[in-house]
């Protein structure tokens, strides 16, 4: 994800309209996606890791 992540953020800072702007351009783009993927982990966490008793 970091390289992917990297990669959009390159791509918005290409655009129109500043740094400022692609910052806003890029959380608009990847937060969803970073947010899924969180969700996914939550989900699956408990097949990875022990319960604590």
């Amino acid at each position: 994800m970091a390289l992917a992540g990297a990669h959009a953020l390159a791509d918005e800072l290409r655009g129109d309209g500043g740094v400022p702007a692609a910052l806003g351009r890029y959380e608009a783009r990847v937060r969803p996606v970073v947010q899924q993927r969180q969700a996914e982990s939550r989900d699956t966490a408990d097949t990875f890791v022990p319960a604590v008793s």
